[in-house]
């Protein structure tokens, strides 16, 4: 199965509704929509949306899925201090659609890439608006590939 992840675009740095109230600032819708226009065909694929609860994430995956017409669906299991097991096992309920856009936080998609790919959950470090592609049998600790990485231009 085929993962598109992402960390969600550069947020504002305060909400009076508190952290998962932030929303993305304009800078950070820019980082997003500069990773859509790299990847047009990967979204093209897309048949499911999964993305966190909190604003900003879901703001990214409105931008990313901008035309596309595929369900999307929130999971608390993608909130930023979720962990890679949580995350996987909240996916088994999606894996015959694929591929996936997923849409999470700092520190849960590093340490969920690494876990994914190496076995390893220490934490990487990731970028606002970057994209990894993985390619996995299924969605457990050092069953992945990593087959691309895309950040904001």
């Amino acid at each position: 199965m085929r993962l598109l992840l992402i960390r969600h675009g550069e947020a504002m740095p305060w909400s009076p509704s508190g952290d998962a109230g932030r929303e993305l600032s304009a800078n950070g819708r820019q980082e997003v929509i500069s990773v859509r226009e790299q990847i047009p065909e990967l979204l093209s694929s897309v048949s499911l949306v999964l993305h966190s609860p909190y604003v900003r994430a879901m703001q990214t995956a409105e931008l990313l899925a901008e035309g596309l017409q595929v369900p999307s669906v929130a999971l608390d299991a993608l909130v930023p201090d979720s962990t890679p097991i949580l995350a996987c096992e909240a996916l088994e309920a999606y894996v015959p659609n694929e591929p996936l856009l997923i849409v999470t936080h700092q520190p849960l998609i590093g340490c969920w890439v690494n876990w994914l790919c190496d076995g390893n959950r220490s934490q990487l470090s990731w970028a606002t608006a970057q994209l990894a592609v993985v390619e996995t049998d299924w969605p457990a600790g050092n069953m992945g590939r990593l087959l691309a990485s895309y950040y904001p231009a």
